[in-house]
């Protein structure tokens, strides 16, 4: 017979942990449940702790396989499974006497939920303090707004959750390639399609502790997060992410733009831990070129503008105020996302480097780290000349592929590089590199704030704007200083006419 609960229980060496974790389950005041402990290549006695406690109680049922980390022996788990409703109680932790009970209450308050989630108590194993009612992580915001609003922060705990076995059975199990974000992954994407209920009871107890993966590499956390969201990002649309929400209402389609539009403004957000990247404003800017009412979809237009406007003149120099300006240009221009764009985090973590290796931030070691461990591949170092400028780029068609490639290779040295080019309305993001294609016309008589500091143009193409407008913006580079190395006397005003896209990059790169 199906037990209603099945509790899937991953550990790796941590016996001693684990033998608590069991005898709070044992401890429970609903019987109806099963425990599936998968083993993941424990070197300790996990072994002989797993023996004595599927020997003291049939519903305990223990695996064994090659260590895989926390995901494989999840998704192990998970095949293993027989119960109707899933919980995680990973070895290290425990549930609450009364955490299925609660589970069950909630059932029936909410038939048609498949997703619930709760509070958790915290104890720090260093000191023996316990904080019963401690918070979320994160803001808890909307239920209709749970996907958009765990890409701020991840406010559900992993051991609090109880999923219905559909779920899994629709979307699958967790990602093997995120070895400390695969739980935030498998929430936003449950979240997009079956929001879930919190419960505000304390239902579990999470340890924190030295050996922890955490503890052990914290930065990999936030790093596997925010490449979790990317990810997400780049294969739903913006109404993947509000599935209770009416967007054919204009108001419903107003209030979830601006909730978008705040959560993407928001620069310490778990987005963009791995560095700045466009994929939430590319959401934003698909949805609203396909607004079916033409009306609407102005004043979507508009109101995308006015919330960059107010935003791109109050940044501080950065890769994200650079994408911010370029997001203002493509809203101003009523430019869209290309349609089969896919936002490569990498490109935004070797912006990332950049700016920490010329901070002297001792953070950029555990991006090398990282991105050696994790991604396979080596960053690129830095470029002092070229580093930290934030550069647009005007030039016409048949320059694109030329100018592109360079600046790819600008791109990898530091720089912040925006292409704009003539054509049909399109924005793209390719190696790092923003192509704005659009009319040059849209961008005429406009006061842009915090907008680029010196035209640029190819040998051929020339942007007719005006000074405050499309042009070199720069941090850490002194024009001047450039000219003298140019042996160039240049005034700003002749320099904004004459400076040469050809002629810069082959003076920095050697190309």
């Amino acid at each position: 017979m199906k037990p209603q609960f099945s509790i899937l229980v991953p550990t790796y060496n941590q016996a001693d942990f684990l033998k608590e974790a069991l005898d709070s389950l044992l401890a429970q005041s609903v019987q109806d449940w099963e425990a599936v402990v998968v083993d993941d290549g424990s070197t300790d006695h996990t072994a002989e702790v797993l023996k004595q406690y599927t020997a003291l109680d049939p519903r305990i049922r223990a695996f064994t396989q090659q260590n895989g980390g926390t995901a494989a022996a999840l998704n192990t788990a998970l095949s293993q499974a027989r119960g109707t409703w899933i919980c995680w109680l990973s070895s290290d932790d425990l549930f609450t006497p009364d955490k299925l009970a609660v589970h069950q209450r909630w059932f029936t308050l909410c038939p048609d939920c498949k997703f619930f989630f709760t509070y958790f108590r915290l104890r720090i194993e260093a000191t023996g303090q316990t904080f019963n009612q401690h918070g979320l992580w994160g803001p808890l915001p909307q239920r209709r707004y749970q996907a958009l609003g765990l890409l701020v922060r991840n406010f559900i705990s992993g051991i609090s959750v109880c999923i219905h076995r559909e779920v899994f059975d629709k979307l699958g199990g967790f990602s093997q390639e995120l070895r400390y974000g695969q739980d935030y992954d498998r929430w936003l994407w449950i979240s997009s399609q079956y929001p879930g209920v919190f419960i505000p009871e304390w239902t579990c107890i999470s340890r924190n502790h030295a050996g922890q993966g955490s503890e052990v590499f914290p930065q990999a956390c936030y790093y596997d997060t925010a490449r979790a969201a990317v990810r997400f990002l780049s294969r739903v649309s913006l109404p993947d992410m509000v599935p209770l929400c009416d967007l054919s209402r204009p108001d419903t389609a107003v209030d979830v733009l601006n909730e978008a539009l705040r959560i993407a403004l928001e620069a310490d957000a778990f987005l963009y831990w791995f560095g700045a990247t466009p994929a939430l404003f590319f959401n934003c800017f698909k949805w609203i070129a396909h607004y079916p009412d033409e009306t609407v979809r102005s004043a979507l237009w508009q109101m995308a503008e006015e919330r960059l406007t107010g935003a791109a003149g109050a940044l501080p120099e950065s890769a994200f105020a650079h994408m911010v300006r370029v997001m203002l240009l493509a809203a101003v221009s009523r430019t869209p996302a290309a349609a089969e764009t896919e936002v490569n985090p990498a490109w935004a973590g070797q912006q990332l480097y950049c700016d920490l290796t010329l901070a002297g931030d001792p953070r950029k070691q555990a991006l090398e780290k990282y991105f050696c461990e994790f991604m396979h591949t080596e960053l690129f170092p830095p470029d002092l000349n070229i580093a930290g400028l934030s550069v647009a780029v005007a030039c016409g068609p048949e320059e694109l592929a030329w100018v592109q490639q360079r600046a790819q290779n600008w791109v990898r040295q530091g720089a912040d590089v925006l292409i704009l080019c003539e054509g049909a309305a399109e924005l793209a993001y390719r190696q790092g590199v923003y192509i704005l294609r659009c009319s040059f016309q849209h961008l005429l008589d406009r006061n842009l704030p915090g907008s680029f500091t010196v035209g640029l143009h190819t040998c051929t193409t020339t942007l007719p704007v005006q000074a405050q407008q499309v042009h070199v913006f720069n941090r850490n580079f002194n024009l001047s200083e450039h000219s003298r190395r140019c042996s160039q006397k240049l005034s700003l005003k002749r320099l904004r006419k004459r400076l040469d896209f050809r002629r810069i990059i082959n003076h920095f790169i050697g190309t």
